[in-house]
């Protein structure tokens, strides 16, 4: 019976392992907050060679007026509404107590021909986590998943199965052997 418990114990630990895998990658990609700081995964190769595409880079929130000549920034695109943008600020202006910035990508000849707002500022990039943005990216899709979820679950739950097969029938063996007292 300790050993069914036991069974039970490491398939509840396994599965719930999984899950916590699966639901870390969507959490990262789902740009959810925690204490400020969000996830993207990077699509162009405009800041090259300090970010590639499928790296994850890590923003955080901060006040756009700390910002400075050098900082790495994520920011809504002044053109396209919902795109988002990961580029260096190479010069900043005030006026009026205002801040304005001008970006370029690093792979980038020019600097953008745009110049963004501190409150178009989503934050700074904290750090990069290079190449998971493959495996975010992958996972989203239903082989990913499947991958991911559906193949190690089934696994851990025929072979948990399989384990509790051969303890039952070798309880059988031994309660064949027993000898019932008169």
């Amino acid at each position: 019976m300790k050993i069914i418990f036991v069974q039970a114990k490491n398939m509840i630990f396994a599965t719930l392992l999984i899950i916590l895998v699966f639901i870390s990658l969507m959490l990262i990609s789902q740009r959810v907050a925690f204490f400020g700081f969000s996830s993207y995964v990077v699509l162009s190769g405009s800041m090259q060679p300090a970010i590639y595409p499928g790296d994850v880079i890590v923003v955080k929130k901060t006040n756009s007026q700390l910002l400075n000549k050098g900082d790495v920034v994520l920011f809504e695109d002044p053109k396209v509404a919902g795109k988002k943008i990961t580029h260096r600020i190479v010069e900043n202006k005030e006026k009026d107590g205002v801040k304005t910035y001008y970006t370029k990508g690093d792979a980038n000849q020019d600097k953008d021909d745009w110049n963004i707002s501190q409150n178009m500022v989503l934050g700074k990039v904290a750090f990069t986590i290079p190449k998971l943005g493959f495996l975010i990216t992958f996972s989203k899709t239903p082989l990913g998943f499947a991958i991911f979820v559906l193949f190690p679950g089934m696994s851990i739950i025929f072979s948990e199965i399989a384990a509790l097969v051969f303890y039952v029938k070798e309880l059988e063996e031994k309660a064949k052997n027993v000898q019932v007292l008169s």
